[in-house]
């Protein structure tokens, strides 16, 4: 059994990620500070079923106000830091917020870290820190750091943090690039969800640019087979420093993604066409050949019938969203 502690733990990523560490015998420490991006409600219901679970412990907590005592001197093999205020568009208004939320608080995970000894960090970065290459597969040793939003720029700014802070504490690291996650409890700003539930209920859905704009979308599932490859690999190694995409690597045209989801759910689309946003990528598309080769990750779920699968979950769930 191993022990982990799990920041982000009632969000989309973490809940599914505590669900399957918990059925597969392991602990899961979880913090979350219910941070109003989006109803607290979803956040509750996403980790109903965890607290029931003698080997589930859950903090309520903003990881820039946690100190080691939280921690109860228990020793934990693992942090998975999946907290962060979310949001590339959100981000552009609000770059202070962001900055305090996601840096700070990484910068104060990592000193209590240190604190308690826990020596190997798992972190979710995200896509959006690489510089927006239209016509080429991001690959994590060539493609060029060049965020566009505030919120791309925090998350390559902790992973520099995580850098030196495994380098001062000789801990072992692995940062995870995930690309455009969607699947049961997704979040309910994201596309998939907006354009499903606008579909659903006749409601016009904007979108920006013509359409034609790509995104490497990937199922939960596969992400979370990617997190535990993760855990897996940093468990058995010392003085890792990695870096690794979790994608789909197949991008699908915006277009093209909601005659998918109009065929699944057999109405029509309203689409309102608004200009394209700078502030976001044209195109995202990973390159796998590294986490292939160094985790043996391979997505399995393709976006018929991953949609398939979220939209039988949306028909049950949706209502929880009430947006």
């Amino acid at each position: 059994m191993k022990k982990i502690i799990i920041t982000g733990c009632a969000g989309f990523i973490g809940s599914n990620l505590a669900e399957k560490l918990i059925k597969t015998k392991n602990f899961v420490f979880g913090i979350d500070s219910f941070h109003p991006y989006y109803k607290r409600s979803i956040k509750e219901f996403n980790i109903s079923q965890l607290n029931k679970n003698r080997n589930f412990q859950f903090l309520e907590s903003d990881i820039r106000k946690i100190d080691k005592s939280v921690f109860k001197n228990k020793q934990f093999d693992i942090c998975i830091h999946l907290a962060s205020t979310p949001g590339v568009l959100s981000s552009i208004n609000d770059e202070e917020s962001y900055y305090e939320n996601n840096v700070n608080g990484t910068i104060n995970l990592l000193k209590n870290l240190a604190l308690i000894n826990t020596k190997k960090l798992i972190f979710a970065s995200s896509s959006t820190v690489y510089k927006d290459e239209k016509n080429s597969f991001f690959d994590e040793n060539k493609t060029p750091t060049k965020p566009l939003s505030p919120y791309g720029k925090t998350k390559l700014r902790c992973e520099e943090l995580i850098k030196e802070w495994s380098s001062r504490e000789l801990s072992s690291f692995v940062n995870l690039r995930f690309f455009s996650v969607y699947g049961p409890c997704i979040r309910p700003d994201l596309a998939i969800y907006k354009f499903t539930n606008r579909i659903n209920n006749n409601i016009p859905l904007s979108i920006y640019g013509d359409g034609q704009s790509q995104r490497d979308y990937t199922h939960i599932d596969d992400i979370i087979n990617g997190i535990l490859l993760t855990v897996n690999y940093i468990s058995k190694r010392k003085n890792i420093s990695a870096t690794f995409n979790i994608g789909n690597g197949n991008p699908i045209r915006l277009i093209d993604l909601i005659k998918i989801i109009e065929k699944k759910l057999n109405k029509s689309a309203i689409i309102e066409y608004l200009p394209f946003n700078d502030i976001e990528m044209y195109r995202t598309c990973a390159s796998l050949k590294l986490v292939s080769e160094k985790l043996n990750y391979q997505p399995t779920i393709n976006i018929e019938n991953g949609i398939d699968n979220f939209i039988e979950w949306y028909k049950k769930n949706h209502i929880l969203y009430n947006y």
